[in-house]
């Protein structure tokens, strides 16, 4: 209809009906419509059919859950999952699918879900490490020192009139007065823990008073002994 329509509109039959005063509004009108029908009946019917397949997906996740929930037995006696295994082909014939695909799936979740399951374990490694950090704190039995009342003072005490010294110079220094008695020496980690606290502005290489009273003031805002504060961040970081 539509390319009869339009071949209406060559340039002589066109100029001809121009000329005897006719014309095609109505029925441009109707052929409009016919379309619009046409459109809306096509769309009405990829929706039917879209709500049909779903349906059809939903029953077949049905009748996997109940195959899977039958044949699970003998998975939960100890057999391996394998190509070879019941649950492993019932599921492959109801998806039509080899069944080599379905175990690699299933391996695939299965990773998944240990590899989830070992980040949830390593954050609740590293909050119960911050609890028993901060309960040590509070209840007054952790075994590091607290920041000096004054840290110039003791800045004073082993470095005199320097303004900043060596990093190399000040972490001896450190482990000595604020590591516990069975503590000989920071680990490499927690080494780095302490530089990156210390020398931050700027990082030059040196620390300098402005720096360490920084970082005393950081620790006891934490509640926490300069040294169980560097363990904090060494684990946090």
């Amino acid at each position: 209809k539509c390319r009869g329509f339009m071949n209406k509109y060559s340039k002589r039959s066109y100029l001809s009906k121009m000329f005897c005063g006719y014309s095609d509004g109505e029925n441009l009108k109707i052929l409009d419509k016919g379309l619009s029908d046409v459109v809306q009946s096509i769309t009405m019917s990829l929706g039917v059919m879209n709500v049909s397949m779903m349906q059809g997906q939903y029953q077949k996740l049905d009748q996997l859950a109940d195959l899977v929930r039958s044949t699970g037995s003998s998975t939960q006696s100890g057999e391996p999952m394998s190509e070879d295994s019941d649950m492993v082909k019932t599921i492959a014939k109801c998806v039509g699918v080899e069944t080599k695909e379905v175990v690699s799936e299933i391996q695939s979740s299965l990773d998944a879900i240990m590899k989830s399951q070992e980040t949830m374990n390593n954050k609740l490694d590293r909050a119960l490490n911050l609890l028993d950090a901060t309960s040590a704190a509070v209840t007054g039995t952790n075994t590091s020192k607290p920041p000096p009342e004054d840290p110039k003072t003791f800045w004073d005490e082993y470095f005199g009139a320097e303004k900043s010294v060596g990093v190399e110079l000040f972490i001896p220094v450190f482990e000595e007065e604020f590591c516990p008695e069975e503590v000989e020496e920071l680990t490499i980690h927690e080494r780095q823990s302490l530089i990156n606290m210390l020398d931050a502005y700027p990082h030059d290489g040196l620390v300098s008073i402005v720096e360490w009273k920084r970082f005393c003031k950081q620790s006891t805002r934490a509640g926490l002994g300069l040294y169980d504060f560097i363990k904090y961040l060494t684990t946090n970081q």
